[in-house]
């Protein structure tokens, strides 16, 4: 939050998302944060970034209609940065 704030971006932090099915409403997910309105940004300490979180950030992407997501990796000795586009 330092950060965008110190860039000057907009973000909201914990943001919740409506999931839907076919126009059925399944649940709520909750996103670490929203960029301007536009990225989806996770964050993660892990020791790896695998296929299951960027599955995660798709789903976000598909259900909010955004187009880019980010997970921000800070296990590891540096930053690891993954971008998800996703293409409606």
């Amino acid at each position: 939050m330092h950060e965008f704030k110190k860039e000057n971006l907009s973000f909201v932090n914990q943001s919740i998302i409506k999931v839907k099915y076919e126009n059925i409403e399944l649940g709520n997910q909750r996103v670490d944060f929203i960029v301007e309105g536009k990225i989806i940004v996770e964050i993660k300490s892990i020791s790896k970034i695998i296929d299951i979180f960027a599955y995660q950030i798709l789903s976000y992407l598909k259900t909010t209609d955004k187009k880019v997501g980010l997970i921000l990796n800070f296990g590891r000795k540096s930053l690891e940065v993954k971008r998800m586009v996703y293409k409606l």
